[in-house]
C-alpha cells in the first residue's frame, strides 16, 4: 500500500512545508505585464492584440496566461482562443 495516496499530502507532512501562502489571480494590469514579457521572447503575429488577450484571460492564473503563448498552445483546451484575436 502506498504511504501517501496523493502527492500534495506528502508535501504537507510535518517538517516539509511550514506555511501555505495564497497567491491570487492576476488582475488586468498584471496579465498585461505577463503578456508583454512573453511577447519579448515569443514571436507573435502583428494582428495579435494584447488588450484582447487580457480581456479574454480573466480568471486565468499566471501559469494559464503563460500557457496561452507557449509552443504547445495548439493543445490549449480553452475554445475562446480558437477565434481570431
Amino acid at each position: 500500500m502506498l504511504e501517501c495516496a496523493l502527492p500534495w499530502q506528502a508535501l504537507k507532512r510535518p517538517g516539509r512545508l511550514d506555511r501555505e501562502i495564497y497567491v491570487g489571480l492576476p488582475d488586468d494590469a498584471a496579465r498585461r505585464q505577463i503578456f508583454e514579457i512573453l511577447f519579448r521572447r515569443t514571436p507573435v503575429a502583428d494582428d495579435v492584440s494584447v488588450h484582447e488577450l487580457v480581456k479574454r484571460t480573466q480568471r486565468y492564473s499566471g501559469a494559464e496566461v503563460n500557457e496561452v503563448l507557449s509552443p504547445g498552445n495548439k493543445l490549449f483546451p480553452d475554445t475562446r482562443f480558437q477565434q481570431k484575436l
